[in-house]
């Protein structure tokens, strides 16, 4: 089984995850901005303070010292979602999408609703023939 790998880069003015970063339609949350200081090995640490944060090159893992001993951090990662805008306009399209399925299935077992649709469908052409004479 192949792991995928994700690195993330931190700096004062922007939080990106490869070429991600955030922005209109994009978040990203639950990443901090504070390093923590890198050993290859556990015994390499020298003096400990409580809170201090490390990385364990032999555990792969980022470790915090509690005042008697290290403790590996887990839970917390980073994501990334659709704004909350973006969110609400697929929601949107989609809903708009079952509409229309639906009135087609109507439409297949309804005249008046398919003859509806017709002019539905031609006033929308017509519309987009006046919009476009109107910009020109």
């Amino acid at each position: 089984m192949a792991m995928a790998t994700c690195t993330i880069y931190v700096n004062r003015y922007n939080i990106m995850i490869k070429n991600i970063t955030s922005g209109p339609g994009v978040q990203i949350s639950n990443n901090y901005g504070s390093w923590p200081t890198f050993y290859t090995t556990p015994s390499s640490t020298g003096n400990t303070l409580i809170g201090q944060m490390r990385y364990n090159g032999s555990s792969q893992n980022i470790e915090v010292y509690d005042g008697s001993t290290w403790m590996p951090m887990i839970g917390s990662y980073p994501t990334i979602e659709l704004s909350s805008d973006v969110q609400a306009v697929i929601n949107w399209a989609r809903a708009k999408m079952a509409r229309e399925a639906e009135l087609r299935m109507l439409a297949t077992n309804n005249q008046s609703v398919a003859d509806a649709l017709a002019a539905v469908e031609k006033a929308q052409e017509q519309l987009e023939v006046v919009a476009t004479l109107v910009t020109v």
